[in-house]
């Protein structure tokens, strides 16, 4: 760009050599633009991917707290299942041990 700035001041330089300097600064101006809009395009589809990667981190987390509170849960109600087995069975017991004295 700097090269056709230069051009465009040497007095030896014809219209049509101007004009060609003129065209091409502007052609690379004009993809300057577009590649500064196509990266613009890409940060907000990141910023947009990231946030949705974050809510479905979020809610797979969710799942898996509680699927282990269901877990947690129904081993907490069999173990009180098996206490309440436990305590009828020693009711047992001591009724039939009191029952034969």
């Amino acid at each position: 760009m700097i090269s056709c700035l230069k051009k465009l001041n040497n007095s030896n330089a014809t219209q049509l050599e101007t004009q060609l300097s003129e065209v091409r600064a502007k052609m690379i101006l004009e993809r300057l633009e577009s590649k500064k809009a196509k990266l613009s395009d890409m940060n907000k589809t990141l910023a947009d991917l990231e946030s949705r990667l974050v809510k479905v981190q979020s809610k797979t987390a969710s799942a898996e707290e509680l699927k282990a509170a269901e877990e947690l849960a129904g081993s907490e109600e069999l173990t009180n299942i098996e206490t309440v087995n436990n305590a009828e069975e020693v009711e047992l017991t001591q009724s039939e041990t009191a029952e034969e004295e």
